[in-house]
């Protein structure tokens, strides 16, 4: 599997986030060395690394909690393991499906996936194989997030 987890649509004005994990940049569990661990603030148009051929971007490796807000609203998500979380303006299928970043087309929603695990973004096709360590090859997974919706009557 290239990621296992859960994916959310969210309102699109929710786009203010924090977060416990690797950071500033996107991080993957085979790129995590030039990030490095602690809370970190952003929008969620600011995740988003535009590179030219559109593809998966702006995960956040090794994290604890995150918070997903913006007009009064929010959904906090944490776990008693660390995760991965992505929140982007584009849907996984857009990404996938075009060719070129000029085309990708936003999704009138903020994408929120939280993820159990996903692979390295190391592969075969233009280097050596994905380490061993690195892919998400279990048959079997036990994992479980709390989230929590959020509204001004209740910050936290």
């Amino acid at each position: 599997l290239p990621r296992f987890g859960l994916r959310l649509f969210l309102k699109k004005d929710m786009d203010q986030l924090e977060y416990y994990g690797v950071g500033p940049q996107e991080s993957y569990i085979d790129k995590c060395k030039a990030g490095s661990h602690g809370i970190y603030t952003g929008s969620v148009p600011d995740q988003h690394e535009d590179y030219i051929r559109p593809q998966e971007n702006g995960s956040h490796a090794d994290c604890d909690y995150v918070i997903v807000k913006g007009s009064g609203l929010g959904v906090a998500a944490y776990g008693a393991q660390s995760f991965a979380f992505n929140v982007s303006e584009y849907t996984q299928e857009e990404l996938t499906e075009k060719a070129h970043n000029y085309e990708l087309v936003k999704s009138g929603n903020t994408v929120f996936c939280l993820d159990y695990a996903q692979n390295g973004i190391g592969s075969n096709s233009c280097g050596q194989e994905l380490l061993p360590q690195y892919r998400l090859d279990e048959e079997k997974m036990q994992f479980g997030f709390t989230i929590r919706f959020l509204s001004s009557e209740n910050k936290q």
